[in-house]
């Protein structure tokens, strides 16, 4: 129901139609072969083969409105070729040297507006890995490794999408995948401490941007390239039997990130140390009762072009066991005291951009779950690889935090 500037009354009709769908096939063949006792070489292949298809129709009146509708069509093609070596140096020293080679081929067309866009590219990404046992009670392990993190499909597609009155999104089809090179020193120590010093760098991170209008209050997000990001973090790890009954779980981590684009008129310099601590504590109580206390905590901290407020939050949980652990009966209470809201945000320019998040209310869940039988994990022979590991733009993907 609209009024006109004579306060005359119409009616509207408005109809949204979504429709999509998607589409992959994975082709893979590996071999083995050992060369010797302490030593095998592995190789293989995989091409993966993936359409999406997603329409949005709006009408007005029944009529299709050209401006609100989209039709995006992507397709990807991805080859691999994959070798590694796999050498024992007695019974306490392993080393294992890898590489795989990719070739990528994508394009995306929006049918509305002819938006079209095609990107092919061929990378190589090395990995290796070296354990050394120094005694039973003490292992180390050295890893490095480059990987691939490709757009979202919809961080692809140029379509505007209105948020609310102020803001839009609309995807880039000249994103770029972001590369990652990782190193790590892990150890192990009596068994139930452990230790992880990691240092990453990122080029090409994947961030959403605030595009101001000018002389306007509206905003549009488009993801983009960031240019690179040095990210360092130590964590310590335990879990500790207290008792018989009681077993205590805690993790602490510190990080330090520095996001920045010297090679864009962008100007991003985010550094920031943060802090992730979380503790659990699990009890066995009479007549098999379970019981679980948990609280974790995030500092303030930056990820992507943005800077995030600190947060916090505490959950409990019971559960119990039926008829021969065929039944689990769960209650629990997650967000106890109620966190108020959490935010950020990020100054560019002369703008600066606040973001509010209410966190939810104190909820309180009830759960069932029944076991008919063994399951097997038919998955457990599946190679770990970055064919779908897609850069988002979100804290998780680009440290300073825990995602939460």
């Amino acid at each position: 129901l609209v009024q006109n500037p004579n306060n005359a009354y119409k009616y509207e009709s408005l109809d949204n139609q979504t429709s999509s769908s998607y589409n992959s096939y994975v082709f893979r063949m590996d071999y083995l072969k050992p060369l010797g006792k302490t030593f095998n070489m592995e190789i293989g292949g995989k091409v993966s083969i993936t359409k999406v298809d997603n329409n949005f129709e709006a009408k007005l009146n029944n009529l299709n409105d050209i401006s609100k509708t989209n039709h995006f069509i992507y397709n990807e093609n991805i080859n691999a070729l994959y070798g590694s070596l796999n050498k024992s140096f007695g019974e306490k020293t392993s080393l294992r040297l890898g590489v795989r080679m990719e070739n990528a081929n994508l394009n995306g067309k929006q049918q509305i507006g002819d938006s079209s866009f095609k990107q092919s590219y061929t990378d190589f990404f090395p990995n290796l890995s070296l354990s050394h046992q120094f005694s039973p009670k003490y292992q180390s392990t050295f890893t490095y490794s480059m990987r691939i993190s490709r757009p979202t499909y919809d961080n692809l597609n140029p379509f505007l999408t209105k948020t609310d009155d102020y803001s839009f999104q609309t995807g880039n089809p000249m994103l770029r995948p972001q590369y990652t090179h990782n190193f790590s020193l892990q150890n192990t120590f009596l068994y139930m401490i452990f230790t992880s010093l990691t240092y990453s760098y990122t080029k090409d991170v994947v961030s959403q941007m605030p595009v101001p209008l000018p002389n306007s209050p509206i905003v549009y997000y488009m993801p983009q390239n960031i240019s690179s990001s040095h990210n360092l973090n130590l964590s310590v790890s335990t879990s500790i039997p207290i008792t018989k009954w009681w077993t205590s779980v805690i993790y602490l981590s510190g990080n330090y990130t520095n996001n920045n684009s010297p090679e864009s008129d962008l100007n991003i310099n985010q550094k920031a140390y943060s802090l992730v601590g979380y503790a659990a504590q699990s009890f066995t109580l009479p007549k098999k009762y379970k019981a679980e206390l948990s609280g974790v905590y995030v500092s303030p901290g930056v990820w992507g072009v943005y800077k995030y407020d600190g947060f916090y939050g505490v959950n409990i949980n019971f559960n119990k066991n039926f008829f021969k652990e065929m039944l689990t009966v769960s209650l629990g209470v997650q967000n106890l005291f109620s966190a108020k809201e959490q935010g950020g945000g990020m100054e560019m320019g002369n703008a600066k951009f606040e973001l509010k998040h209410k966190a939810q209310h104190t909820l309180l869940s009830v759960g069932l779950r029944f076991n008919f039988g063994q399951t097997q994990n038919f998955d457990k022979s599946k190679r770990k690889d970055d064919f779908d590991q897609r850069a988002t733009g979100k804290r998780e993907q680009q440290g300073g935090g825990i995602g939460l």
